[in-house]
């Protein structure tokens, strides 16, 4: 994906340290997202690791009171875990931002390409224009220097 968005930047015109630039930028957009979403989910080894944990200190209580008190944080802190359907869902969202910029991107070039076009075509037509001005200004020059020349 890096090499088709950077030559497609550059074929646009774009200078090849911008068009790199742009890359890293999406990187980082999507690193940052991915790890916020990272930050706040648990995986399998998070929950045995946490399991793991429950067991031990439920080893170490004495009366069923504290017993009941451990269930209730277990459990409060289970429904805040992440599960399979939590991480596919992110997963498609992820795809779908990514789907997204992409769009955009495609947008986004599509349109400066548009503008370069347009502004080709305008500045061949002041070419032209020069041109034949230049042409008829030295065809001008040329017939009146002969005729001053030939009398």
């Amino acid at each position: 994906m890096d090499l088709e968005v950077v030559d497609a930047l550059r074929a646009a015109g774009v200078p090849d340290d911008k068009a790199r630039a742009v890359v890293a930028s999406l990187h980082r957009e999507i690193d940052q997202r991915y790890v916020l979403h990272a930050a706040q989910l648990a995986t399998r080894s998070d929950l045995m690791e946490t399991a793991a944990r429950l067991e031990r200190r439920l080893g170490e209580m004495a009366t069923r009171a504290d017993l009941a008190e451990t269930a209730a944080r277990l459990e409060g802190r289970l429904g805040e875990m992440a599960t399979r359907a939590d991480l596919a869902e992110l997963r498609t969202a992820t795809r779908a931002d990514l789907a997204e910029l992409r769009t955009a991107t495609r947008a986004d070039l599509n349109e400066a390409f548009a503008r370069l076009e347009a502004k080709i075509a305008e500045t061949r037509v002041d070419l032209m224009r020069w041109f034949f001005g230049s042409f008829l200004a030295m065809g001008g020059v040329l017939i009146a220097v002969l005729r001053l020349t030939a009398h």
